[in-house]
C-alpha cells in the first residue's frame, strides 16, 4: 500500500508541476505580444495625430508677363476687388494678350472691372476725361499693381481721334490733331484696335464683374448665366461723345459721357523683358 501512494503522490505532483509551466509559459507569450504592441503604438503616431500636423504655408505672388507670354493668353496681372466681398481682399485680375510685339505684350483685361462716367464733366475728348485719369492715377497707383508690377507696364503714345471711316489726314480743317495724342501709361481700346482684335461681335462682348454691378453697371443677361455689359472705347463719336461696345457686341455712341453705367476694360503694355 505505501508502495502505491508514493506512486499517486509522484504523479499528482508531475501533474501539478506540467500545469504551472503550462500557464507560466502562455503568460509569457502573452506578455511578449502585450510589449510589442505597445512598442509599435510608440513608433507609429496615430492617424489623427498624423491629420493634425501644421502644413506649410507659402505666400503666392502672381506671375510677372515674361518672354514666353503669347498672343491670346490669359494672363494674371495684378489684383482688383470683383467679387464685391470686400473681406477676402481683391481679386488677380485677368488679361487677354490681344498682340505681343517688340518686346512688349498688349494686354485687356477680361472683365468689366468697374462701372465709371467717361468723363464726369460731360461730352469731350479722351485727354480730357476723367476716366483717363482716374486709370492713370487712382487705378494705377492705388493698390492694384505692386512696384514690380508697375515697372512693366510701359508709356504708350495714344490717339483717340475719329478713327471708324477715314484717317486724320482726310479732314484736317474737323480737328486739331494734338488734342487727341496724350502718352498713357493705362488706356482704353480705340474702336479700330476693338474691332481688330475682337473681329466679331460675340468676341467683343463682355463679361461685368459683381463688383462693377454692385457700382451701377447696366448688364444683360447672355447664355451660361452670364451678364455682359456696354465698355467704353476712348475714340470721340459723334456729337464728342465717345464711342463704346453695345452689349450686343455692336458699335454705338448715342450716351453721354457722364453716363456712369458703363464698364471699364483698362488695356496696358507691358514689357516682357
Amino acid at each position: 500500500m505505501k508502495r502505491w501512494a508514493s506512486i499517486l503522490l509522484v504523479l499528482i505532483l508531475a501533474v501539478v508541476c506540467l500545469t504551472g509551466c503550462g500557464k507560466d509559459d502562455s503568460d509569457t507569450k502573452s506578455s511578449r505580444k502585450k510589449e510589442t504592441a505597445q512598442s509599435t503604438q510608440k513608433t507609429e503616431p496615430a492617424k489623427d495625430e498624423q491629420k493634425a500636423e501644421p502644413a506649410q504655408s507659402e505666400q503666392k505672388t502672381e506671375a510677372l508677363p515674361s518672354g514666353t507670354t503669347a498672343k491670346g493668353d490669359i494672363i494674371t496681372f495684378g489684383r482688383y476687388e470683383q467679387d464685391n466681398n470686400l473681406d477676402n481682399g481683391p481679386e488677380p485680375i485677368e488679361w487677354i494678350v490681344l498682340n505681343v510685339q517688340g518686346g512688349k505684350a498688349l494686354l485687356i483685361s477680361k472683365y468689366g472691372l468697374d462701372a465709371k462716367p467717361f468723363n464726369i464733366k460731360g461730352n469731350g475728348t479722351w485727354k480730357e476725361s476723367s476716366l483717363r485719369s482716374w486709370l492713370n492715377n487712382e487705378f494705377l497707383n492705388g493698390g492694384s499693381f505692386n512696384d514690380a508690377e508697375r515697372t512693366k507696364i510701359s508709356l504708350t503714345d495714344v490717339y483717340s481721334g475719329y478713327d471708324q471711316n477715314y484717317r486724320l489726314e482726310d479732314d484736317p480743317y474737323y480737328f486739331d490733331p494734338e488734342d487727341y495724342k496724350t502718352q498713357d501709361y493705362v488706356f482704353l481700346l480705340s474702336y479700330r484696335e476693338a474691332i481688330t482684335y475682337f473681329p466679331n461681335s460675340g468676341a467683343r462682348q463682355c463679361v461685368v464683374t459683381d463688383y462693377a454691378i454692385n457700382n451701377g453697371a447696366d448688364v444683360y443677361h447672355k447664355a451660361e448665366s452670364k451678364v455682359v455689359g456696354m465698355w467704353w472705347l476712348r475714340t470721340e463719336g459723334s456729337m464728342s461723345c465717345a464711342e463704346y461696345v453695345m452689349e450686343n457686341g455692336e458699335r454705338s455712341d448715342i450716351v453721354e459721357n457722364s453716363n456712369g453705367t458703363l464698364i471699364v476694360r483698362p488695356a496696358v503694355w507691358v514689357n516682357l523683358q
